[in-house]
């Protein structure tokens, strides 16, 4: 079973959701992708009504203390562009699509995704729910991905180190 985990994380992004489990994004994912199971996480938003699609099973839910597990176990991952989401489906390294949801905080999510799409981390970034679709077919699965790079919790603290004029010298022992 291939499955496509879409989430919308505690927002409301009921466009996402409804692009997603439209019938041509949902033959999109079966014909390039063989997606056959799509588990939506529609956060605070409108639950998924039934969709019927002759290829594609669709499930639902609005919350889970964790979506560790539902990230785990898809092949393919379509998230907003929040950061949180989008840093935990690279660093599973999966096939994510990020789509900015443009009414956010002065469209902070754009930056990120953008970002990251520039640096070959991500497939696809749809700059709407409404350009999922063309988003999807345009997908170029030929090309390899960047890996996301690992954790590093060094890199935070020199950051600030550097930023505020810390210099770390070594002292001699004698």
């Amino acid at each position: 079973m291939t499955i496509c985990f879409v989430t919308v994380g505690t927002t409301r992004f009921d466009e996402l959701v409804t692009a997603v489990v439209s019938e041509p994004v949902l033959s999109a994912l079966h014909s390039i992708f063989h997606v056959d199971s799509v588990v939506v996480q529609y956060g605070h938003g409108a639950p998924v009504g039934a969709v019927v699609h002759p290829d594609v099973r669709v499930t639902s839910f609005g919350f889970k203390p964790s979506l560790a597990h539902d990230m785990a176990q898809a092949d393919v991952i379509i998230s907003h562009a929040g950061a949180g989401s989008l840093i935990e489906a690279l660093r599973l390294r999966k096939l994510t699509v990020a789509v900015v949801n443009d009414t956010l905080m002065g469209n902070h999510q754009e930056e990120l995704a953008f970002a990251l799409r520039q640096r070959n981390y991500l497939v696809a970034v749809a700059s709407s729910p409404a350009r999922l679709l063309e988003a999807l077919t345009q997908c170029d699965l030929a090309t390899p991905r960047v890996p996301y790079p690992p954790r590093n919790p060094r890199a935070f603290a020199a950051l600030v180190d550097e930023e505020m004029g810390f210099a770390l010298q070594a002292t001699k022992e004698e």
